[in-house]
Formats: C-alpha cells, structure tokens, sequence
C-alpha cells in the first residue's frame, strides 16, 4: 500500500502520499488557527505532520492501517497533536497572565468547527484520488467510457445539472440520465477501492467510511 510503501521510503511514495494528505492538514490548521496563525506558520505545522508520519517508528511505521478506525485517526491524531505545541504555549502564557491579573478565562479554543474541516477535506482527498482512478480506468478508444468520465466531471466538478449537460450534448435527458448512473456505480466502485486500501484488513469498517465519505460530501 501507499502508507507501508511511504514509510519504507519507496520511489514516488512519499511525494503521492505527500499530495494526497497535506491539503487534509492545512486545511485543519488554516480552520483551527484562523485569525491567529499566520500561512507560513501553517505550512511549517503541516510538514511537521508529514515528517511525524514519516520519521522512523513514525505512524506509518506502526502500521496505521490496521487500525480500527483506519489511517483517518491517526491523521487526525497527529495533527491535532502538532497543533497543539505552539496552543499550549500560547495557553501557558495566557494562564500566567490571568493568574497575574486575578481573571480566569475559559482557554480550551472549540475544535469541532476545524475537525468538520478536516472530515471534508479527508472525504474530498478521497474522492479526487478516486476520480483519477475513474478516469485512468476509461480505455481512451472507448467513447463511452471517455464521455462518462467526462460526464461525472461536468456533474460534480462543474455542478451542471443532467438536463444541462444532455442539452449541451444534444443528447436525450434519459439517455443521459442512464449513462449517468452507470458512470456513477463505476466510480463508487473506484471509491470504494480507494477506501479499502486505507482499511485493507477491515472490510466492516471501509464500508462505514465509504458511508461516511458519501454523507460528508452530500
């Protein structure tokens, strides 16, 4: 798998497990330290989150994937970790200066609004990796499957809806329609593939992240 092959620092596997994850971390950083983290700061945390996954006898070297719940949690885990560093800090000296004043304040910032970003930002990791799974599967002579690749992207990735798509296509609504949904069964397909390999010994719990991953997305 990509995580076993990213700790045994295989060729190309950091780089892929690199652009597949990072946006994932920054996207929960840039929510938990909105107003008060700077991009820069971000960027550094973020490949703080890399090198902890990366380093050795790191996350990927204690076999994430077998977890429960997959490597979603140990992701989440590892951020969450690496964010808090420099908010204990600014918590230690909050403390210090309530105490001097005689004020106390509630310090612990509500996470729940950056973990809602870190779910999309897994679901839609997930997602984009399966539809150039999808698109990599079409046989570039087969018209069909070219123009449902195609109409998935106008779907989902323009938000046009059906009728404008056959209408642009000079096409029956039904037709398109159909062709839609078979379009649709062959990506679930590669995303459930995709979710696997982050579950490869839990079948059980890669169908509960597919359902979650469906929800999250809408």
């Amino acid at each position: 798998t990509l995580l076993r092959d990213a700790a045994d620092e295989r060729e190309g596997a950091r780089e892929r497990f690199a652009r597949l994850y990072l946006p994932v971390v920054q996207g929960y950083l840039g929510q938990r330290w909105r107003g008060r983290g700077r991009q820069e700061d971000i960027e550094d945390a973020s490949q703080q989150v890399l090198l902890e996954c990366l380093r050795p006898d790191g996350a990927l070297h204690n076999a994430p994937a077998r977890a429960e719940r997959g490597f979603r949690a140990y992701l989440y885990g590892v951020t969450t970790h690496v964010a808090r560093r420099p908010e204990e800090s600014r918590r230690d000296r909050r403390v210090r200066q309530a105490e001097d004043s005689g004020v106390v304040h509630a310090l612990e910032a509500d996470d729940d609004p950056a973990s809602a970003v870190f779910d999309r930002g897994w679901a839609t990791a997930l997602a984009r990796e399966a539809g150039e799974r999808h698109r990599a599967s079409a046989d570039p002579g087969d018209e069909r499957a070219v123009r449902q690749v195609r109409l998935l992207e106008l779907r989902f990735g323009e938000g046009l809806p059906i009728r404008e798509i056959a209408a642009s296509w000079g096409a029956d609504a039904a037709e398109v329609h159909h062709e839609y949904a078979t379009a649709r069964k062959h990506y679930l397909a590669c995303l459930r593939e995709v979710i696997r390999f982050h579950h490869p010994d839990s079948p059980k719990g890669a169908e509960r992240e597919l359902e979650d991953v469906l929800a999250t997305l809408g």
